[in-house]
């Protein structure tokens, strides 16, 4: 029978193709098992073989063709639009550091050395054909697609996705050896409730908001805290316009409004950050009254009403106030949300000159608004792992020009725009503004939720952010020094603001380098960038007096959210790569010099116990963190001397949590509710033997910072119900 269809010519014979090239590994091929094509494969990891060894027989491909990228499970992902080599030809750090500072971002060139490295690497990748991004038999593997905790959804950039990698913590709670402390445990967790219980929050609010006002000198100095540290980094208010209107309120407070008002009260919350005076704790706890009136105030009937430019400053101001005073800061990104929609609904995405009737004062108020609205919405995505939920092509708002409040009034003529070698009270939000495109992209790209990161793409996204660091830092080393300088504090604020997403980014490669030697790369960025965001050697010419620097000390101790994730992801990762380290060098010598760059890594771990045990006292109620980094340094140190880690663990929680209790009573009594929980040890003891026995897997390592005592309408039952986790090996 004849096969070939009439009218068409016969098939012409094709040169015999060359045999596939084998897609098993060679312990697989050897064995002639079925082999999964994972890194380690099911197979050698069951037999406990070498490192599985993958090779090809094909070429590389040519660089004319488009090459397919499988992924761990197998899936075909369509080929990216820049290759690693191609990407790395951008400029980048040097691999052997990240710089200490902005002012020292810029440096010599990228080392050649590594370079070359990850280029062989990269042609290893095309030579194999695929990228294997989810080796799915080790134990520290982390989810891609996020987690659930308490009912509560972590995406990818949370830190939370980071903490599985430690295998002998997080698996005490089946140890026999633990028993001993679950009743330190429970009396932990029931006096911190006890504390935060009685904290003064929902109260009623007056007939008279001015009632909340404290004195005038201590509004003077809370009023300058503010001016002097976020008002540059988050340009929310016109200076002089809110300094006439304070004035005007104590000439006359009756006069004021109660806009007005509920402003200055927000104001003088974040300023509490910053106070040190004695009666610091009871000024911040009336701080919480200020947010809750003003939440209440927002969220009040006829908010048509707040759909103006006041009505987004207090927005903005609110969210600042939760994060600072620890006040609901892990739940902004909610709030973040309903902000962002609230400033689209006032047209706050259009660029003024689309505005009618709008002067060059009301248009540069629009265009700073509508950048610190996006940079709370960016930073707020990634400390919650939730998508940004907007992109660049939803608005067209440009960003505001260089010039300092002064030379600004609602009835003058525009003046002149300074160059932007000139620093102004506008600088450091144009120099995030600059980065906020990539930073988006990479907040969008990170917590997609239906498609996982390629190392191509981690690698193309790292190295345009390294390209802009190195142009801010050049911009602020331009600077002349007898003009205007930014201050030590707004200098954190920018390297925590855009160092942050390189950490971030490369995390979950870097977490895998340790069984997948071609992520070395974003092992060594990682490293360096946790490094730099926990270490600060500011220029001289740069750093103000030490009110501003114990300014950063003091956000740290009392902030929550954005201020608080970035020391603690940085430090998650310094203790996971000095543990890698140390178990990559067991039984082997060990330099001096490598002895050196651990003991500097364990000393990021002891200066993070020691931060987070100053936040007990300075009234954080978790005691999750601090006992988590003491569990971990122990570890740390018994892996040094050579000594079974799992009784030192055991014994340093133990410690730490008898620490804690000591910490979180002694927080009681400065609030005078010491006769609430009894006069000695023996009567907590007893109240805690008639309670539910705590167990440690109750203890919640997943929950070491969510402190929130304010649910801002959101029902504790769900919120707090009990914990679940998703992701690669989820437990539910």
């Amino acid at each position: 029978m004849d096969l070939v269809p009439p009218n068409t010519n016969p098939p012409v014979p094709t040169p015999r193709k060359r045999r596939r090239p084998a897609l098993a590994c060679e312990q697989c091929r050897k064995r002639k098992v079925k082999c999964d094509r994972h890194t380690p494969c099911e197979q050698c990891v069951r037999t406990k073989n070498e490192p599985c060894i993958y090779l090809s027989q094909d070429p590389p491909p040519s660089a004319n063709k488009s090459r397919r990228v499988v992924d761990g499970d197998g899936s075909i992902t369509a080929p990216a639009s820049l290759s690693p080599v191609q990407s790395w030809a951008r400029p980048i750090y040097p691999a052997s550091r990240l710089p200490n500072s902005i002012s020292e971002t810029v440096g010599p060139a990228p080392d050649q050395a590594l370079l070359n490295k990850a280029q062989h690497l990269n042609s290893d990748m095309r030579s194999i054909g695929r990228f294997d991004t989810k080796p799915r038999n080790a134990s520290w593997e982390i989810p891609f697609q996020g987690r659930f905790s308490k009912d509560r959804y972590f995406g990818r950039s949370h830190w939370m996705n980071a903490v599985d990698q430690f295998d002998d913590i997080m698996n005490l709670k089946n140890d026999s050896g633990a028993v001993e402390i679950h009743a330190l445990v429970g009396k932990c967790k029931n006096l911190a409730r006890s504390t935060k219980s009685r904290q003064p929050l929902q109260q009623p609010i007056p007939a008279n908001i001015g009632d909340y006002m404290p004195p005038k000198e201590v509004c003077d100095q809370l009023v300058d805290s503010y001016l002097r540290t976020f008002e540059s980094a988050y340009r929310i208010l016109h200076i002089p316009t809110f300094q006439r209107q304070y004035t005007q309120y104590w000439s006359d407070p009756q006069s004021a409004s109660i806009a007005s008002v509920i402003q200055l009260l927000l104001v003088l919350a974040i300023g509490t950050c910053f106070y040190q005076e004695a009666d610091a704790d009871s000024l911040r706890s009336s701080a919480m009254q200020w947010i809750f009136a003003a939440q209440a105030w927002l969220g009040s009937p006829s908010e048509k009403s707040r759909l103006n430019i006041n009505g987004l400053q207090t927005y903005c101001l609110l969210l600042l106030a939760r994060q600072t005073n620890s006040v609901g800061g892990d739940l902004v990104w909610i709030s973040a949300g309903s902000l962002l929609r609230m400033a689209m609904q006032s047209g706050m995405h259009w660029d003024p000159k689309n505005v009618p009737h709008a002067n060059f004062f009301q248009a540069e108020m629009r265009r700073r608004l509508w950048s610190t609205i996006l940079e709370m919405t960016v930073q707020t995505s990634i400390d919650s792992g939730g998508p940004p939920l907007i992109s660049m092509d939803d608005f067209d708002c440009e960003p505001p020009s260089n010039i300092d409040d002064a030379d600004m009034e609602e009835d003058s003529p525009p003046p002149e725009i300074k160059p932007i070698e000139e620093y102004t009270q506008t600088t450091v939000q144009i120099t995030l503004a600059q980065s906020l495109p990539l930073r988006l992209e990479i907040a969008r790209y990170l917590n997609n939720f239906r498609s996982e990161p390629t190392y191509e793409s981690t690698l193309r996204l790292g190295n345009e952010l390294s390209a802009l660091l190195q142009t801010n830092s050049c911009r602020f080393k331009s600077f002349p020094p007898e003009r205007a300088q930014p201050t030590a504090l707004h200098i954190k604020f920018i390297e925590h603001f855009t160092h942050r997403f390189l950490l971030v980014l490369h995390q979950p490669f870097a977490l895998q380098a340790k069984t997948n030697p071609m992520y070395y790369y974003s092992r060594k960025v990682c490293t360096d960038a946790a490094l730099l965001l926990r270490h600060y050697t500011p220029s001289p010419r740069i750093i103000g007096s030490k009110a501003y620097d114990d300014d950063y000390t003091c956000i740290k101790l009392h902030g929550n959210g954005f201020f608080r994730d970035v020391p603690l992801r940085s430090s998650i990762y310094i203790c996971h790569e000095l543990l890698t380290q140390l178990k990559e060098a067991a039984n082997s010598f060990i330099s001096a010099a490598d002895k050196l760059a651990r003991q500097e890594l364990r000393n990021v771990i002891v200066d993070y116990v020691d931060h987070s045990a100053a936040r007990i006292r300075a009234g954080e109620t978790n005691m999750r963190g601090h006992v988590f980094f003491v569990a971990v340094l122990a570890q740390v140190d018994s892996l040094m001397a050579g000594e079974p880690p799992k009784p030192a663990i055991l014994k340093a929680i133990k410690e730490a949590l008898e620490f804690c209790y000591r910490l979180l009573r002694e927080r009681a009594e400065s609030m005078a509710h010491l006769s609430e929980y009894g006069s000695d040890m023996g009567s907590e003891r007893q109240r805690g033997s008639n309670s539910t026995p705590m167990q440690l897997d109750d203890f919640g390592w997943y929950d070491m910072t969510q402190d929130s005592g304010f649910n801002f309408n959101i029902p504790d039952s769900w919120i707090w119900p009990a914990g679940t986790l998703m992701g690669n090996g989820a437990w539910l």
